[in-house]
């Protein structure tokens, strides 16, 4: 068997312990800046340092290439780089400059918001691009099933028992992909086209949709047969009409708790959808090619140069990316030093979110 190229980056994460946060404290509307605010630091030594390392690198898992760069997050000194400056396959980290772009274009307590409308026996089930919409299996802040309740319990108000169902998913755009994902990368539910209406469904199929947002409004269809509403026919796509009255919605989480979930997970769907909503924030433009342009830009401002960096997608499945380790290390220590930009909110949030004055009922 031909083995495959490996790219390793060791950064400066590995060095300090960050300090553990409840996830519940960035609910409570503090700035995603308290989960990256670093532990008590231990004085690196330099030669220490470097001794581990090269005592690695002699491991065959190395031999095909990689790139080292690692530095103390007290002052941003390099401690030990190896082939830091070429730019590589950065993969999945490619989410820390995802990650960074967010923070910076997005208002930290916004939530993206799931709607529901009615008019004329016609249910209109709206995304707002919450990239961790769930179900029953998988209840977490905005829940499908809870938005069929409440629908159905407001369609009930009216004496309406029987109603149509639509899709309008309109905010992104049309389903997108990026152009260079292989077709096997859909072979499983990982990673599917980017929609506004993305179901986090861990009891899907193992197979991607072919349309995530038909999907999830045949599921929501489904939950409101659960609460005795009768749906004619097949789901459709259809824009909700402009004079067609909200009945009901759902919260997601803040988009700090969000960009926390998806560094921690590595969660590829998720890291596609908010990059592409802060594309639309800041250029009201969701395209691939928009979102992967103002990645860069946003980096820029952090002080890390775009010129060898290449990003085709936000979330690292691209075989095109190029980073290197020194800037990842860089875009690190820089994200943790300079907080004032990444509360720095460029783009008009409260055209497409919504940021509550007040807490939000769990």
């Amino acid at each position: 068997m031909r083995l495959k190229k490996i790219s390793i980056f060791l950064i400066c994460a590995l060095l300090a312990p960050m300090t553990s946060v409840p996830s519940g404290a960035v609910e409570n509307n503090e700035l995603a800046s308290t989960v990256l605010a670093p532990s008590n630091y231990v004085l690196a030594d330099k030669t220490k340092v470097e001794n581990l390392v090269t005592s690695q690198l002699s491991n065959p898992l190395f031999s095909t290439g990689y790139g080292i760069s690692i530095r103390d997050v007290t002052d941003g000194s390099v401690l030990f780089e190896s082939n830091a400056q070429n730019s590589m396959l950065p993969a999945s980290l490619t989410k820390i400059y995802t990650a960074a772009s967010t923070a910076i274009t997005l208002d930290p307590d916004s939530r993206f918001v799931t709607k529901v409308k009615y008019l004329d026996n016609s249910v209109y089930l709206v995304g707002g691009a919450d990239p961790q919409l769930g179900t029953e299996s998988n209840p977490v802040k905005a829940d499908l099933a809870d938005l069929a309740k409440q629908t159905a319990e407001k369609l009930k108000e009216f004496n309406v028992f029987e109603v149509n169902v639509f899709i309008d998913d309109s905010i992104l755009g049309p389903l997108q992909r990026p152009t260079d994902w292989v077709d096997n990368y859909f072979s499983s539910s990982e990673i599917h086209l980017i929609s506004a209406l993305n179901l986090d469904d861990p009891s899907a199929p193992g197979q991607a949709p072919i349309d995530p947002s038909i999907t999830t409004g045949q599921k929501f269809a489904l939950y409101l047969l659960k609460n005795n509403i009768k749906v004619n026919g097949l789901v459709f796509r259809k824009t909700a009409p402009q004079d067609a009255f909200e009945v009901a919605k759902e919260y997601s989480k803040s988009v700090s708790q969000v960009i926390e979930d998806l560094l921690i997970i590595s969660n590829n769907q998720d890291a596609e959808i908010i990059a592409r909503v802060a594309s639309l924030v800041a250029q009201n433009d969701p395209s691939t090619e928009a979102a992967t342009d103002l990645i860069l830009e946003d980096v820029e401002m952090l002080g890390i140069s775009s010129v060898d960096n290449v990003i085709r997608d936000a979330s690292g499945l691209s075989r095109s990316n190029k980073i290197s380790p020194s800037d990842i290390s860089q875009l690190i220590y820089k994200s943790i030093k300079n907080p004032e930009i990444t509360k720095s909110n460029r783009g008009e949030t409260a055209k497409f979110m919504i940021t509550p004055s007040l807490p939000i009922p769990a």
